[in-house]
């Protein structure tokens, strides 16, 4: 049975999933039991047309929500009308890949497979709003999370299975998808709750998140020995906020902020001291 690796893309990412997601995928991965497919939430003709023509299925689908909560309802939808055995769910608006990783739908097929953060990042406490859930349910996920490792939801694998009954649990979290990182927040929950295969972090290099060095030559993305990392992330909720400029696929790509990282990680040193130095202030 054939794999599947499904992505997301509205008209303003539309270009970048064309032109370097979908060029690097194609370049580096082997895809000869693998399809394509992208959740279509608005992209325009001539970027419909050069998916298709480059053999992506594309599955029309409603952005009645944030994109990255409604398309795990639209991934549901999609497997319930394909017949497929593993599943990659990746974003397709910052993520680049540079080398073969075909091998890891073959791997640990009975679980959900993904990357650990190696920064915390006070993401859902303080830097996002908290509308999607009742404020109960909110704070029992919340207090199962603390202390964990936060999943990075921007590459997770999976069986068909098990992604068809992703939705029906993120109904039962939440009340609204609204707001940006909902689904990080819900897919930790789930993953921690029922089980997951902790994936090397080269499978899902998020920069902002990761402490380990990296080096840019010539476009390339090289880790701390050297060797090309697979899948890069230029994750952030703003291209101010990302760590890298012009990130794309390609020798003239992918130039290195120096000041927005230091910027962003010593802000995040600063909140984690103060929710620490405020817990222990509560418990004394």
């Amino acid at each position: 049975m054939k794999h599947v690796i499904i992505t997301s893309s509205d008209e303003k990412y539309g270009d970048f999933l064309v032109e370097h997601w979908l060029r690097s995928l194609r370049a580096n991965v082997k895809l000869d039991n693998i399809d394509i497919a992208v959740l279509d939430y608005g992209l325009s003709d001539t970027q419909r047309e050069r998916l298709t023509s480059a053999g992506v299925l594309l599955c029309t689908a409603r952005p009645d929500g944030n994109i990255t909560n409604v398309r795990y309802r639209d991934i549901s939808d999609f497997l319930t009308r394909h017949d497929y055995d593993q599943v990659l769910s990746v974003d397709g608006g910052d993520i680049i890949f540079q080398s073969d990783i075909s091998h890891l739908f073959d791997q640990h097929k009975d679980t959900f497979r993904a990357v650990c953060e190696e920064r915390e990042i006070p993401f859902h406490d303080v830097l996002l709003p908290q509308t999607d859930m009742q404020r109960e349910r909110y704070e029992e996920v919340f207090s199962f999370l603390k202390g964990k490792p936060t999943v990075n939801g921007g590459v997770v694998l999976g069986s068909a299975e098990r992604f068809k009954g992703l939705w029906n649990f993120f109904e039962q979290q939440c009340h609204n998808f609204d707001v940006f990182g909902t689904d990080q927040l819900v897919m930790n929950y789930l993953l921690y709750k029922t089980g997951f295969t902790r994936l090397d972090k080269k499978y899902n290099f998020a920069i902002v998140a990761m402490k380990t060095r990296f080096l840019v030559d010539s476009g390339v993305f090289y880790d701390e020995h050297g060797e090309v990392i697979p899948i890069v992330h230029n994750a952030g909720m703003r291209s101010l906020t990302r760590c890298i400029k012009n990130f794309g696929y390609g020798k003239q790509c992918n130039k290195r902020k120096w000041l927005i990282p230091f910027l962003l990680h010593t802000l995040f040193a600063l909140i984690n001291t103060f929710k620490t130095l405020r817990h222990q202030s509560q418990n004394s």
